[in-house]
């Protein structure tokens, strides 16, 4: 079974840092610009700052790593409003295949600068800003199993799935 964790915040730094953190430093990275077909990925030879540079400046919108840990497929890096979604902060995914994925999410949730953290089941969660409020989350939709959104005073509002 394979979950998979995102999370969002408006600091590329803060998002790349929250994988660094829960899954370790990559063993590989391909990265995509802008591209009317969608992301063509390549494999990169710069090092991660110049990466993040690229992104900063939207001569790159994704990055994917690669680890050596065998539960983790990868975790992905978007750009804001990635391929004209309506999400316009920075966000992170890491697919995991075994139960590690709680480890990840408990290690996010002590992350200040994520605006949410939720984790799905096979898929992620339809994500855009008009649903980033605690109130306007979509808490029971399929494949969402747990959910976190930050309040206005910084504390998590937390739910699982009840469907």
């Amino acid at each position: 079974m394979q979950h998979v964790i995102e999370f969002g915040s408006n600091n590329l730094d803060s998002v790349v840092e929250c994988i660094l953190t829960s899954v370790g430093h990559p063993t590989g990275i391909e990265v995509s610009a802008s591209d009317l077909n969608g992301p063509v990925y390549r494999k990169a030879d710069e090092d991660l700052q110049d990466l993040l540079n690229g992104l900063r400046m939207g001569a790159l919108n994704s990055m994917i790593l690669r680890f050596q840990e065998p539960t983790v497929r990868y975790a992905l890096v978007t750009a804001p409003c990635f391929l004209g979604q309506q999400l316009s902060v920075w966000m992170g995914t890491v697919e995991s295949t075994g139960p590690n994925w709680k480890d990840i999410w408990n290690v996010l949730l002590t992350k200040h600068p994520l605006h949410f953290v939720c984790v799905g089941i096979e898929e992620g969660i339809e994500l855009t800003d008009a649903v980033l409020d605690p109130d306007t989350f979509p808490w029971n939709i399929p494949p969402a199993i747990v959910s976190a959104v930050r309040r206005n005073d910084g504390t998590w509002l937390i739910r699982e799935n009840e469907k």
